[in-house]
């Protein structure tokens, strides 16, 4: 669903306001 915020794949962007 995440173009470039995906939680799966990065899960140190879950961090980010972004990805809520």
């Amino acid at each position: 669903m995440y173009p470039y915020f995906s939680p799966i794949a990065m899960p140190q962007t879950q961090q980010h306001p972004d990805v809520k």
